[in-house]
């Protein structure tokens, strides 16, 4: 995995403009994977001097290997519930104004998973603030100024619900509404159409199309975190209606949800990511995004029909 000095995690081309999303789906998967499937050793795949915030640490710092040092996610958290990409002074990724829904999502994920609620609570804050709206004022990249309308994240309100744990217990009920709302973005998902970044110029998907991460993180919050029927419908729909991508094509995987995590964190076929990311949530796919496909239910019912009449075809009495 690249690590870079600040110890997060980074692109093969030292390109730090997601390690706040990184680090947050990292350590989110790294957690719920122990607990869903405790009978697996997890095995450290980073240096030991790597260490996620934790709800129990007040001071926000430990002491390992002699050396005192400020927890990972903090070192993110610029000010109460306001973030960057990357903590680096010199790079533009370092300007909180660029900081997208895409990264703090993960962030709010992690949250449930560590049951980190004052973090929370302090996003939350932050986000209210805004109206509802990400950090992002500003266009990523280098020397960019250029304005632009910051993503909405009204919806995300369902996620900030699933994380809160039982303090957001009794709004359990909106969920039915956001998760009905998700269940059409699903099935408008189904459409052979992509969007380009932030402009929404619609163009033909393609296998290329693998930027599923907080879909995926997404439904594990929702599969592990106050699901409802209509969670797990949206999950189930997702599913058996993912794409064939690279991934199972060029990578040879067989799950359509696998193969997009691990085409988009490959560093073969000129990849310049992660795998050990996709590798995390190979278990999780397995166990949450397997399910017979529409197309092998009907089959199975066909068979089942045909193979009726043998079925109840009564054996002559003797007398």
């Amino acid at each position: 995995m690249y690590i870079d000095t600040y110890v997060f995690i980074l692109q093969k081309d030292f390109d730090g403009g997601d390690s706040l999303h990184r680090e947050g789906m990292y350590h989110f998967g790294k957690t719920i994977r122990f607990s869903a499937l405790k009978n697996e050793i997890i095995i450290e795949d980073v240096e030991a001097s790597r260490q996620p915030a934790s709800a129990n640490d007040e001071t926000g710092e430990i002491l390992e290997d002699g050396r005192l040092e400020k927890n990972i996610i903090d070192k993110f958290e610029v000010s109460p519930g306001i973030y960057v990409r990357h903590p680096d002074p010199k790079k533009w990724y370092s300007n909180p104004d660029t900081t997208s829904r895409d990264q703090l999502l993960p962030v709010i994920a992690y949250c449930a998973a560590k049951k980190d609620y004052p973090r929370l609570w302090r996003l939350f804050k932050a986000s209210l603030f805004r109206g509802f709206f990400a950090q992002n004022l500003l266009r990523i990249g280098e020397g960019e100024t250029e304005k632009k309308v910051p993503d909405p994240m009204h919806l995300n309100l369902a996620q900030f619900i699933r994380a809160g744990g039982w303090w957001t217990a009794p709004f359990y009920h909106l969920l039915l509404v956001f998760d009905s709302i998700e269940l059409v973005g699903t099935l408008l998902g189904t459409l052979p159409l992509h969007f380009r970044d932030d402009h929404w110029i619609p163009r033909w998907r393609n296998q290329n199309d693998v930027d599923d991460n907080n879909v995926v993180v997404q439904h594990l919050l929702a599969a592990l975190y106050k699901p409802t029927p209509i969670s797990e419908l949206n999950r189930y729909l997702y599913s058996v209606t993912r794409a064939e991508n690279f991934g199972n094509t060029k990578l040879g995987e067989k799950n359509p949800v696998m193969g997009a995590l691990r085409w988009y964190h490959r560093s073969e076929y000129g990849g310049e990511a992660n795998p050990e990311i996709a590798e995390i949530y190979r278990p999780l796919i397995q166990k949450y995004f397997t399910y017979p496909t529409i197309r092998q239910l009907l089959s199975d019912f066909l068979i089942s029909i045909r193979n009726a009449p043998e079925r109840l075809t009564l054996t002559p009495s003797p007398d």
